[in-house]
């Protein structure tokens, strides 16, 4: 294939091809050499690779693999509508997940456009204490998320294949921590945004327009030393885009940004501004705390001996009370005598607008950063938002199933074609 600008585009790959399909990021494998245990990546999944390099180990025995096929699920519905499948370890030791993850899901359905709210809502989330698979002398730990797209991984590594087609969480003390680099929701909606490249976008995982701008932002080079967040305040917070390891790596670190159409503050501010300057509030503790000793050790400070960053946040706050009629500073003194201090962090946590991990963060970064993918991500959602569910009995009645040729509601009889969906009359 050739695109517009006639540079040639290499064909998408088939499945056949057994491309990766369980890529996420905050990716750990720990993996076991002379007895110690290696961290060999956080951020890209070597799942298929395992196949390959595993089965060809000399003492390869799938028969001596540990058998996750057996493990024991208890499915919990969210008050959002998704079915939850824990294991009964994760109920008793860390509940907190559930109530992060409806939190989450929330606010995922306040982003995403209402065509793929049946299909978010029968999306089943598998969710594990710990995770380990391979060879039971020499296992694999995993911590990430990731969305299954196929079974064809699940059978190799003795799992359940009715994972299929839905998202597991490997650690949910790692989600809970990792979450917060999205501030919330952000980490769950990319998963989603997999399963809807999959199921929702025209061709699904063959789309040739997503590909296409895959090529064009991967060789214009605008994202080989991104910023990121869960690197803040650290020597060096760049680092290549995890988008840039797939086209569907690509599709999902857009539409967070994409679908994150906050911060409007932070629309003018490239990359080049550096992390402080462009990235939205940061929520993960070790992040706040490693961001803030740098801020005391580079900020500029004025004869008095304050930094420069908090003689700009009381400029603020005391022109926002100048602002303020005394009785409105009387009832924000009286509020926050009532509410404690714990209970306004919890509650400016659930509030914190969602964004992406990597650079772009939001929708407005990613218009300024990349015109060319930001036409086209806009341009896939608006499709999305025309889909319509064949699994959705609102639009489509109950019995309706795409090509299943079952029985369907009369409402929808007259607009169905005859040779599909039922027998013509018989000749007299």
């Amino acid at each position: 294939m050739v695109s517009d600008a006639g540079a040639k585009i290499p064909p998408i790959p088939s499945s056949s091809d057994k491309t990766p399909v369980e890529d996420d990021k905050d990716y750990v494998v720990s993996e076991h050499i002379d007895g110690d245990s290696t961290v060999v990546s956080d951020t890209v999944s070597f799942m298929p690779v395992d196949i390959k390099v595993m089965s060809s180990a000399p003492d390869y025995n799938h028969a001596q693999m540990i058998d996750n096929s057996r493990i024991n699920y208890v499915p919990i519905k969210l008050r959002c509508g998704v079915v939850a499948m824990c294991r009964t370890n994760v109920l008793i030791l860390c509940r907190s997940v559930l109530k992060a993850l409806n939190e989450d899901i929330k606010q995922c359905l306040e982003l995403f456009p209402s065509s793929v709210h049946a299909f978010i809502k029968r999306t089943r989330i598998w969710i594990n204490l710990t995770y380990s698979y391979g060879q039971r002398d020499n296992p694999r730990l995993l911590k990430h998320t990731t969305a299954h797209h196929a079974v064809w991984w699940l059978n190799w590594a003795r799992d359940r294949p009715d994972k299929m087609h839905s998202i597991e969480i490997y650690d949910c003390w790692e989600y809970l921590q990792m979450r917060l680099h999205w501030n919330g929701a952000g980490l769950i909606c990319h998963e989603f945004c997999h399963l809807i490249h999959q199921f929702a976008l025209p061709n699904g995982l063959g789309n040739t327009q997503l590909w296409q701008a895959y090529c064009k932002a991967r060789e214009s080079g605008l994202y080989d030393k991104a910023l990121r967040r869960d690197w803040a305040g650290t020597d060096c917070d760049t680092d290549i885009a995890y988008a840039m390891v797939d086209y569907k790596e690509f599709w999902s670190e857009m539409s967070v940004a994409y679908l994150s159409d906050t911060y409007h503050h932070l629309d003018k501010v490239g990359g080049h501004a550096g992390m402080d300057a462009c990235s939205p509030p940061f929520r993960h503790p070790v992040v706040l705390e490693r961001v803030q000793k740098r801020q005391v050790q580079q900020d500029m400070e004025d004869d008095k001996g304050i930094p420069r960053r908090q003689l700009v946040v009381a400029a603020s706050a005391a022109e926002t009370n100048e602002k303020m009629s005394w009785w409105e500073r009387f009832l924000r003194r009286l509020r926050e005598c009532f509410i404690s201090k714990d209970r306004r962090r919890r509650k400016g946590q659930h509030r914190c607008p969602p964004c992406n991990k990597f650079y772009p963060f939001t929708r407005g970064q990613l218009r300024e950063h990349d015109k060319g993918s930001f036409l086209v991500i806009s341009d896939l959602w608006r499709q999305v938002a025309q889909w319509e569910d064949p699994m959705d009995d609102r639009i489509c009645g109950p019995g309706f199933r795409r090509g299943g040729g079952r029985p369907v509601s009369d409402a929808f009889a007259p607009l169905l074609a005859p040779t599909d969906f039922q027998q013509p009359p018989e000749p007299p």
